[in-house]
């Protein structure tokens, strides 16, 4: 299916053959509309349960999005590779599809949880007559039907058939898909929308008839649901943007202010805050309603001591997990904020207590920077834990103790830490969980522990990871059961630098 689709899902990365060709559009007049609606929606019934859309104009954003691709090396194999699946079909980029598709070409699909499913593409061409044309060419042509000024095309006379008789509403009439798409920027290289209102309960029983996990959840009171979810993909100057937002039933996500994200020291390579009290912790409390695991829960608390309540409540308030290098392994430090920060010490000390005999530990108590925590070390491995200013610490390492008594340099101030927030602007101040990750920091420390184990990391593997910067993820509840998640993957702008293929360019 996909294959014969090659126009509409192959679009992103034939901007790779645009690039290598030398063929990126800089007419400033070829502008993707900023419009939430995009044309296509007024061509497709609101039954369908997918579609995607695609920024097909070459301007602003297809030239963004070379200049970023153009920094790794490995868009020349794909170049290779891309040009010699389209000319097994005796199909030209420039001449069959850049001169002819429309400014956006959109996908559509339908019966998603059967088996036979529907997929059927569609686009408004410069040139009908060429682009009809070319999905005539291969050894498996697509079919296609025009309606006006527009071409539908799919693998079969009866995908399309289908599509027509869906009949109804067109879908940019749908309330829900407006909704969804108007919460994304129309200026964007692609966005995708899920009707998911079927599909999530057909999701949850496949989850309990074919896994343990599903079978327990059960019998579990959750009435959480998905109703629908769209995204759109960004290129940006310094990097790509992933916007999402998913209407829900029942996630009980809430924001929350981490300004306490400013403890984390600057070095780490990887950071993430969160709100047990909203997230994980209900999730454990619930297992205790579950009668299906009562067994196993009884054994769990008569092993270590501790209920499952017990251990939830470890992780019960806001807190900050963060990694940066240590000797011999990374130091990992977690930092709980709240106000049992005693009552979890005393559930690890349980813990521990009731581990030890079984796990061989040797727990004591040690003084680290003027303050008084446990350590417990097994086979080299040490970890401690201890009450800091308030504030619940469990690390690897003594410089974890330290840092949560605060002064010193802060991520919040890393120059790649601030890029990547300020490029979507994302705010510490109000959010349901961030996720962090300095890759060039995380692959200078992983390189290390991999060398440690003989081992290495290709250099062809280097070079495609040498301009990648910061990862930053942040989720936050929009309100009306809408929860948004902004992502941005930092990308050092440059120069082109050399690609890895032998296919001659013009």
């Amino acid at each position: 299916m996909l294959r014969r689709l090659r126009v509409a899902p192959a679009l992103a990365v034939l901007a790779l053959v645009a690039a290598g060709c030398g063929s990126a559009s800089t007419n400033s007049a070829a502008k993707a509309s900023d419009s939430s609606i995009p044309a296509g929606a007024a061509k497709v019934s609101a039954k369908v349960e997918l579609f995607a859309t695609a920024d097909s104009t070459f301007g602003g954003q297809w030239d963004a999005f070379t200049k970023l691709v153009d920094r790794f090396p490995f868009r020349g194999e794909a170049i290779d590779s891309i040009q010699q699946s389209l000319s097994e079909d005796g199909i030209d980029f420039d001449k069959d599809i850049k001169a002819t598709v429309g400014p956006e070409v959109d996908v559509a699909a339908w019966n998603l949880d059967k088996p036979q499913h529907g997929v059927v593409g569609l686009t408004q061409p410069k040139d009908k007559a060429a682009f009809e044309a070319a999905l005539k060419k291969g050894s498996s042509p697509s079919v296609y039907a025009e309606d006006g000024d527009w071409v539908l095309f799919s693998d079969t006379q009866a995908e399309l058939d289908a599509f027509t008789a869906l009949g109804g509403p067109t879908l940019d009439g749908d309330a829900s898909f407006k909704d969804a798409f108007g919460r994304l920027s129309g200026s964007a290289l692609a966005r995708i929308y899920v009707d998911a209102s079927q599909l999530t309960a057909l999701a949850q029983e496949k989850l309990k008839s074919t896994t343990p996990l599903g079978s327990l959840a059960s019998g579990s009171d959750s009435k959480q649901k998905l109703v629908w979810a769209a995204a759109s993909v960004k290129a940006l100057e310094d990097g790509f943007e992933l916007d999402a937002v998913a209407k829900t039933e029942g996630l009980g996500v809430k924001n929350f202010d981490a300004s306490f994200f400013d403890q984390v020291p600057a070095g780490a390579f990887l950071a993430v805050a969160f709100d047990g009290s909203a997230t994980l912790t209900t999730e454990l409390k619930s297992l205790e309603r579950n009668p299906k695991l009562a067994p196993s829960l009884g054994q769990f608390q008569a092993a270590t001591g501790v209920s499952i309540a017990d251990a939830a409540q470890l992780v019960d308030g806001h807190g900050v997990l963060y990694a940066r290098a240590g000797t011999p392994i990374p130091e990992v430090t977690i930092i709980v904020f709240g106000s049992d920060a005693n009552k979890w010490v005393a559930t690890l000390d349980t813990l521990v207590a009731h581990l030890s005999p079984l796990l061989h530990l040797t727990p004591q108590t040690v003084t680290v920077a003027g303050v008084a925590v446990k350590q417990i070390s097994v086979q080299g491995f040490t970890l401690l834990y201890g009450v800091v200013d308030g504030k619940l610490v469990v690390t690897t390492g003594q410089g974890g103790i330290v840092a949560a008594q605060g002064g010193g340099s802060k991520l919040i101030d890393d120059a790649t830490f601030k890029a990547a927030a300020d490029a979507v602007g994302i705010s510490t101040d109000d959010t349901a969980g961030l996720v962090y990750v300095d890759i060039q920091n995380a692959v200078t420390t992983l390189s290390g522990l991999a060398g440690l184990a003989g081992a290495s990391i290709p250099p062809a593997v280097q070079a495609n990871i040498a301009n990648l910067r910061g990862f930053l993820l942040s989720t936050h509840d929009d309100g009306d059961g809408v929860v948004r998640v902004t992502a941005f993957l930092g990308v050092e702008p440059g120069p082109p630098v050399p690609a890895t293929h032998t296919t001659a360019t013009t």
